[in-house]
């Protein structure tokens, strides 16, 4: 096989609502970035307390406006390459091109480093005149002397900058939580900690702010360098993050051309962004004095706090929107864009509220002299309720590719910005500075919110927003206000209502989990590194500490009764006893035996269809005599006793075939003695049997033993672990279930281990071929049903008269091998071809197919060898694999691969392949539809006739928006 992409197993459905994996990402790596970007955020107010606690205010004022200055500069010099990264490479893996993804790098990185060259030489000549015309009444020197030291760092933070932002587009949180929240922003408050401490200038404040960007580029400089030796290794193993193969990134010029054409306006939207960000701090500076710009400063950090919860989100968003917009899913859009709207409000109207309610006090943290901002605060934290409603819309529109539309939303909302500020500064002070802002703020948002609503049907407005706005309101905003009616306003009080009003703010939201629909938030902790760390000490540590108390020469009581305490839920669980699958015997692990007879499906097996129950169906056979010593030998049982001497050297006390006897007619003596009088309740099912006979052995599980299980992830089965005897007798009366103590820590089966490995899954819990395992049934979702398109398939080989034996039948990428099998089972010398190296034993396992009927190998070029030899198949067979040709993610073309399938089919060919009717591909493969396959079909293969035999049957949740393919049947009449 070729190819298989991610897009096969693309979005939730609307009507299902099941949880949508883009969720569970935008949780994950939200929750990741989140916690990153809050600590930042903290850094960065702690800065701010630093510089204002530590320092004059007209030196805290210069440094806040010099540095405002530097971010409007580096905003210039980066180019908007941040945004332009994130939704070319996302577009770029989407195709399966991972070398056009590191080109792209290439192209930005080399412009970045360029203009910011540039730029520093511009700002350093300049300095002198914009440090007079910044710094109004105050010292230009001083001003001057920072400008010149940032302008030497420039092109090192520009650089920074787009390595960082090449990160976070390939879906990577970690390098931006790692080196920029926790280490960079941490980083500026030592150095300046270092200066203060010291005694240090205004010089030394400005090199201590900017000198951690040269280690923060060699940090992400590493990571991104891991990032690309991860897709080259993925290259030279043939498979992907969609399981593409190598592929070039295209001619150079025209993957620049696109590039700039997204990124170019982009770039001045990006300017104008961090223009309204900035520029009032500098006009403030410049208009009144430093230290009026070091009080309005200190007013909006609480509110940058709010917006840095709101950039983690975005940050996240951005490339799984590009995603999503490539693959035309509007329907997941719509859907992530509400919920992570309200996800927004979660995290930041707590934030403003609190900000608003209790400015006064908490601008106290920042020294005297700073209490002239508390109606910015107001002003601000009023504003940024309202716009955060509207969600993250000016992403939504960048990357649905509408940069243009972006850039002139900034472009007028700085305007106003800058504008207001000019007119209301002199006359309100930095008052009509928070006017300025807000009302820009207004048109930054309200523009883009009507464009993504008419373009896309895309909405911020829903019952998750109004059930945070109203549990937000009244905690923070409604009981706040009251309480300052009776309390005094100060910091501890605050900080005591604060504290209770989270616990009640948590409690509403948990109530309102399914509309926030919280519950992709469970899959956060499986993915934070620090807690698979943790888990896997934990894990380490039990079994250490496990395997040291075996070792100690303790009763057998005490053994059973610190196992139980530590390792075993308490009391027993009433389990079906289909539900419980064979596990480990006699000390031999599941893994191990199943990898050393090359027995899959071990422990896939139900206790009563196992080799303990065939043993007790067979004396059942031979009631008289019972089982002969040859018969036994000759049995499940036997053979799996063997196996257990073979690895151990003993099966129980057995360690030959005579031993292995005198154990099967102990089990058997036992299972006699279990009278069905006995066998009534559960009592039997607790303990097991009867009581210890007296020539029972040690090594057997003795009555006041209980049948100890482990749960299997992600299924509703139990694996055994000790008591398949006293199961397999149970089974063989007739008891519908056992009672059994569970262990506390989930196990996975052979054959689920094996699935995930699979390389074009990406570790999914999803079937593309049906599997019938007991452990499968329940966490697993079988996407493809595969009976559907047989049942097609049979009609029409009926109908031209090769469904008999002694035909051939070649299934081009064969999966697991359901289809080879099918025809095999009819006397078809069936084979398959199949990419990934597992398939032939998986198939062998599950399908019982011989390995040596599937090839593991390219598809192109197994089908070019065979027509080279003029091997050909009479039924060949091609599912879901044209269409990553069609998007560029094979070897060769979509044509080519139609001709060489052609050249190989003797009678039939059958073939589906994605159409437009698709979520996922409406637009990637737009014109794509039933009739344009078959006239595609027509011209680039030699067939007779182009039979379109309908769509398949697998659409259905949770790809209801998905599938329905229809398939065709090529015929050549023979001649």
């Amino acid at each position: 096989m070729t190819v298989r992409g991610r897009a096969d197993r693309g979005a939730a459905p609307r009507s299902a609502r099941p949880l949508s994996p883009s969720l569970q990402r935008l949780a994950r790596s939200g929750t990741l970035n989140l916690a990153g970007t809050l600590a930042g955020g903290a850094a960065t107010i702690a800065l701010v307390v630093v510089v204002t606690n530590g320092f004059p205010q007209d030196v805290a004022g210069t440094l806040f406006a010099a540095t405002s200055f530097f971010l409007i500069v580096s905003a210039i010099s980066g180019l908007g390459t941040d945004v332009g990264l994130a939704h070319t490479i996302q577009r770029q893996l989407a195709k399966g091109s991972r070398a056009g993804a590191l080109a792209t790098v290439r192209i930005a990185l080399r412009a970045v480093i360029a203009m910011s060259f540039a730029a520093a030489i511009a700002v350093w000549i300049l300095a002198p005149w914009l440090g007079a015309l910044a710094s109004s009444d105050a010292d230009p020197a001083t001003m001057t002397a920072m400008l010149r030291v940032l302008a030497v760092a420039l092109p090192v933070a520009s650089a920074y900058d787009t390595v960082l932002a090449a990160t976070r587009a390939h879906g990577t949180m970690r390098p931006n939580v790692v080196v920029e929240k926790l280490g960079r922003l941490p980083g500026q408050i030592l150095c300046v900690l270092v200066v203060w401490a010291l005694g240090l200038g205004p010089v030394a404040l400005a090199v201590a702010w900017v000198a951690p960007y040269f280690l923060g580029l060699i940090g992400v400089s590493w990571w991104y360098r891991s990032i690309v030796a991860s897709l080259k290794r993925a290259d030279l193993n043939g498979a992907g993050p969609d399981g593409a193969g190598p592929d070039g990134a295209g001619p150079h010029a025209a993957l620049a051309r696109e590039f700039w054409a997204f990124t170019i306006p982009r770039a001045f939207g990006r300017i104008c962004q961090v223009a309204l960000q900035r520029a009032d701090i500098v006009l403030v500076a410049a208009l009144l004095t430093p230290r009026h710009a070091a009080v309005y400063t200190a007013a909006t950090r609480f509110l940058v706090f709010g917006q840095l919860g709101i950039q983690a989100i975005q940050q996240v968003l951005a490339p799984q929107l590009s995603g999503m917009f490539a693959r035309g899913d509007l329907a997941g859009v719509r859907r992530v864009f509400a919920t992570s709207t309200a996800w927004l409000m979660a995290i930041s109207w707590p934030i403003y509220l609190t900000s608003a309610v209790a400015a006064p006090a908490l601008l106290q943290v920042f020294g005297g002299g700073y209490a002239a901002g508390h109606a910015t605060v107001v002003i601000l934290a009023i504003t940024m309720l309202a716009t955060t409603a509207t969600g993250s819309v000016d992403v939504v529109l960048l990357m649905a590719g509408r940069s243009r539309q972006s850039l002139v939303n900034n472009a007028l909302a700085l305007v106003v910005d800058v504008g207001l500020v000019v007119l209301l500064v002199p006359w309100l002070g930095i008052t009509g500075a928070a006017v300025a802002w807000a009302a820009a703020l207004g048109v930054r948002n309200v523009l883009p919110m009507i464009q993504v609503r008419r373009a896309f049907g895309v909405m911020s407005l829903g019952p998750g927003t109004a059930w945070v706005a109203g549990s937000a309101g009244l905690c923070f905003g409604v009981i706040p206000l009251l309480l300052e009616l009776v309390l005094p306003d100060r910091l501890p009080v605050i900080a005591v209502w604060l504290a209770l009003m989270c616990v009640t703010y948590a409690a509403l939201l948990w109530r309102g989990r399914h509309l926030l629909e919280l519950s992709a938030l469970r899959s956060v902790l499986p993915t934070v590194s620090l807690g698979r760390k943790v888990r896997r000490l934990a894990r380490v540590v039990v079994v250490k500490s496990v395997a040291r108390l075996r070792r100690l020469p303790l009763p057998h009581r005490l053994r059973v009764a610190l196992s139980t305490l530590l390792l075993r839920k308490p009391g027993l669980t009433e389990v079906p006893l289909d539900r419980l699958l064979l596990g480990a015997q006699d000390g031999v692990p599941v893994a191990d035996y199943a990898r050393e007879f090359d027995d899959l499906l071990w422990a896939s097996t139900p206790v009563p269809h196992g080799p303990h129950a065939a043993l007790l169906r067979l004396a059942a056979g031979s009631a008289d005599t019972g089982p002969t010593s040859e018969a036994i030998l000759e049995s499940a049982y036997g053979a799996h006793a063997r196996r257990c001497v073979r690895l151990t050297g003993r099966y129980f006390w057995a360690s030959d075939d005579a031993g292995i006897v005198e154990v099967a007619r102990t089990f058997l003596a036992r299972g006699n003695e279990v009278r069905a009088n006995e066998v009534r309740t559960n009592e039997v099912r607790a303990n097991g049997g009867a009581p210890r006979r007296p020539d029972q052995r040690n090594g057997q599980s003795t009555a006041s033993d209980p049948v100890l299980v482990a749960p299997i992830r992600d299924s509703d089965c139990f694996q055994v672990l000790d008591g398949h005897h006293r199961l397999a007798i149970l089974a063989h009366r007739g008891a519908p279930s056992a009672k059994v103590k569970v262990k506390r820590v989930p196990v996975t089966t052979p054959l689920q281990d094996l699935l995930g490995q699979m390389s074009w899954i990406g570790g999914k819990k999803e079937l593309y071929q049906p599997l019938d395992a007991p452990e499968l049934q329940r966490g697993w979702t079988t996407v493809r049903r595969c009976t559907d398109r047989m049942e097609l398939m049979n009609r029409q080989l009926a109908t031209l008269g090769i469904e008999r034996a002694g035909h051939s039948y070649l299934d081009v990428a064969s999966c697991y091998g359901w289809f080879v099998r099918q025809f095999a089972r009819r006397g078809f010398a069936a084979e398959g071809v199949e990419r990934d190296p597992l398939a032939p034993r998986l198939g062998a396992a599950v399908y019982g197919l011989d390995p040596q009927r599937i090839s593991v190998g390219d598809a192109v070029e197994f089908l070019r060898n065979a027509q080279d030899t003029g091997h050909r198949w009479d039924v060949v067979s091609c599912f879901s694999l044209l269409h990553h040709f069609v998007l560029g993610r094979g070897s060769t073309t979509a044509e080519e691969l139609a001709r060489l399938l052609d050249g190989v089919s003797a009678r039939v060919l059958f073939l589906d392949t994605g159409q437009d009717h698709e979520a996922w591909f409406a637009r990637s493969l737009a014109g794509w539809n039933a009739q344009h396959i078959g006239n595609f079909l027509r011209c680039h293969t030699t067939f007779d006739e182009i039979i379109d035999l309908g769509p398949d049957q697998d659409a259905i949740p949770p790809y209801a928006d998905n599938y329905g393919r229809h398939l065709f049947a090529c015929v050549r009449t023979p001649r």
